[in-house]
């Protein structure tokens, strides 16, 4: 009956400790409450007596702290936030988000790696789809990325390739006569 009654004084114990620390994170939070009112006083009267002289940018700032969401006035500058790649050169390599003019270099050097040449013999670069949009997908799972078939119209880049090709071989005809 001894061990009965430690147990019984420990959770008794431990109850009472966890009612203290509830009473105690309440004041706490009071406390922080409190705290936030009067500082939120102080910002507000140092923003009102200020505002006319931010700048966009400067107000853009304010917004996107308060609500992160918020749609950015055009011509605010700044970041436009970061871009989520879409391609990566094999398992270990880099990354890119699809932008740009050109293809990285990084992106071109491990095509002509062996396990590039790997790659893109078992996954051929259809007809119609531009090699920048053709590279495997981030993260690497060895499948080429999804986006790349978006909003593509094989059929329509097929009779498309054909013009242009018939359009060149004029051209040569033309020229030669």
């Amino acid at each position: 009956m001894a061990t009965a009654t430690k147990t019984e004084d420990l959770e008794a114990l431990f109850e009472q400790k966890r009612r203290e620390m509830e009473e105690l994170q309440e004041k706490l939070n009071t406390q922080r409450r409190e705290q936030a009112t009067k500082t939120f006083e102080e910002v507000m009267e140092t923003l009102e007596a200020n505002v006319e002289y931010f700048s966009l940018a400067q107000k853009n700032s304010i917004v996107n702290l308060v609500k992160p969401d918020a749609p950015r006035a055009k011509g605010s500058g700044g970041s436009k936030g970061t871009v989520k790649a879409k391609y990566q050169a094999g398992q270990e390599g880099p990354t890119w988000t699809g932008r740009g003019k050109h293809i990285p270099n990084s992106f071109i050097a491990w095509k002509e790696s062996a396990e590039g040449r790997k790659w893109f013999k078992d996954n051929p670069i259809p007809e119609g789809v531009q090699e920048r949009h053709w590279w495997p997908a981030f993260p690497f799972d060895g499948k080429p990325a999804e986006v790349a078939f978006a909003n593509i119209d094989t059929s329509k880049a097929n009779k498309n390739a054909g013009k242009v090709a018939t359009n060149k071989s004029e051209s040569k005809d033309t020229a030669n006569a």
